[in-house]
């Protein structure tokens, strides 16, 4: 039988030896269900704001607890080339401390952000340029700033 252009060729049957159509069928249909069913519960962790505030987490954990490769110094760094999330982790960060009368155990890279960053002016804007080229090297950054926090 030859194959016409646009035409779709009859789903096959595969014979499974021991197993019933009813048996594979009902595998795949579980399997497509699980599919949907994981998607529709991980669709609101799958947007540019969830990832956004995944970001400002992981920066305010690293700011916290100090463990890993990635430093006080490197998440200034961050903010000061213009990444919204870790700027919003450190003005957060700075707070907590202010409330807590700790500014004097801040790192010195988070005071020196305080006094000519944040007292500067207003923060950074909440999401990134909407220019396809920059969006594509802040999705490379933002990939890059995962390793190598989890690499510590």
């Amino acid at each position: 039988m030859e194959k016409s252009k646009g035409q779709r060729q009859p789903r096959r049957q595969i014979a499974t030896p021991g197993l019933s159509i009813t048996f594979v069928e009902a595998e795949e249909a579980e399997i497509i269900q699980t599919v949907s069913e994981w998607r529709t519960r991980h669709l609101l962790f799958l947007t540019s704001e969830a990832s956004h505030e995944n970001f400002e987490i992981f920066f305010f954990e690293h700011l916290q607890t100090s463990k890993g490769s990635l430093t006080a110094r490197d998440i200034v760094d961050v903010a000061r080339l213009g990444h919204p999330p870790a700027d919003r982790a450190l003005r957060h960060y700075i707070q907590i401390c202010s409330e807590a009368r700790r500014l004097d155990e801040m790192p010195t890279s988070v005071i020196d952000y305080l006094m000519r960053d944040v007292a500067a002016g207003a923060p950074l804007r909440s999401g990134y340029p909407s220019t396809a080229p920059q969006v594509a090297n802040n999705v490379m950054r933002d990939v890059a700033i995962c390793w190598w926090g989890a690499s510590g």
